[in-house]
């Protein structure tokens, strides 16, 4: 969803997020054309059936070896105890297996520890109310720059490698 001085929208899916990353920052798109740099080395699926909701958490690796966590919580999650062939089939982290609706424009939480979210996104999408977790400073750079002028809540590529790894998986549809 989109964010400015006279409009909030609340929450967003990750498709929404993803849209808003590439709107923020039209002129450069390193950031969604470089996620073949990044590498999903490790999933997380841990789903709370009560609460609605899949925590996903990836261990994602760059090039340069440095490692990040990203962590994508979907929320409006629609599990079933049987499947019929339309659910997903999902082996969680537990060992136990769930079936739910394929998610399309679920409502996410999302964070990351690198700086690109830290500082262009972490703040933003506390006011979108798609943070997960604690807010933090609006960055205002040396010479009075803002690292994300139009203020939209968006995701870094760690998060595009984990959305692109779980839809890979068959959970997230387009």
């Amino acid at each position: 969803m989109i964010f400015n001085k006279w409009l909030i929208l609340q929450e967003s899916s990750i498709k929404d997020l993803y849209s808003n990353t590439i709107n923020a920052f039209p002129n450069a798109n390193k950031r969604q054309n470089s996620i073949d740099t990044v590498k999903i080395t490790e999933l997380q699926l841990t789903p709370f059936l009560g609460m609605k909701t899949l925590f996903v958490k990836g261990n994602a690796q760059s090039d340069s070896g440095k490692n990040y966590s990203p962590i994508i919580l979907f929320k409006n999650v629609n599990y079933h105890l049987e499947n019929d062939y339309k659910y997903v089939n999902l082996k969680a982290s537990d060992g136990k297996i769930y079936f739910f609706e394929h998610l399309k424009n679920n409502n996410v939480l999302v964070r990351c520890n690198c700086n690109d979210f830290k500082w262009r996104f972490k703040h933003c999408n506390f006011i979108d109310e798609s943070l997960f977790g604690k807010d933090g400073k609006k960055y205002i750079g040396k010479g009075l720059w803002e690292a994300n002028p139009l203020g939209l809540s968006g995701v870094c590529k760690h998060l595009i490698k984990l959305t692109k790894a779980i839809n890979s998986a068959g959970i997230i549809i387009n």
